[in-house]
């Protein structure tokens, strides 16, 4: 029982980071983006 509480929590936790995750990797696909135009210009 107290490992289907945990694995619960644990995705929730998940869930809740997804949207920060998400941003996170934007920014570093941008950031790879503008490094290639930089370098191409």
């Amino acid at each position: 029982m107290e490992g289907i509480t945990s694995l619960v929590m644990t995705c929730l936790e998940l869930e809740r980071l997804k949207p920060i995750l998400l941003i996170g990797l934007t920014v570093h696909r941008l950031r790879k983006y503008l490094m290639v135009i930089t370098l191409e210009c």
